[in-house]
């Protein structure tokens, strides 16, 4: 697995690509500071095809949840990081395909 935090900018660049259409994981909120990717790799390499969705839980003990949209190979979704502090990230995956495989993945993140 490997993890993409976009800022808005970077967000605003994807969404243009996609026609600006809304979509599972985009979010309209004022509160959205970040877009999170995470691409899955099969061990040969390609990508691999399912379902994530992310558990975040601020510095605060505040969690909130959301699934992802799958895009440009990986799988995101927005993120609120408003305050400073560290970010629990969970992210639960199923691969896709016969013999499904579930994956689960924990990484924290400083916000100065």
């Amino acid at each position: 697995m490997t993890y993409h935090l976009l800022d808005l900018s970077e967000r605003g660049e994807m969404m243009k690509v996609m026609g600006h259409h809304s979509v599972i994981g985009m979010s309209k909120s004022p509160d959205v500071t970040n877009h999170l990717m995470v691409y899955i790799q099969k061990p040969d390499g390609t990508p691999a095809l399912g379902e994530a969705v992310y558990h975040v839980t601020g510095p605060d003990g505040k969690d909130f949840k959301t699934m992802t949209m799958g895009m440009y190979g990986g799988y995101g979704a927005d993120i609120i990081m408003k305050l400073k502090g560290e970010y629990t990230v969970r992210t639960k995956i199923i691969i896709e395909g016969a013999g499904a495989v579930k994956l689960d993945d924990e990484f924290t993140f400083q916000v100065k």
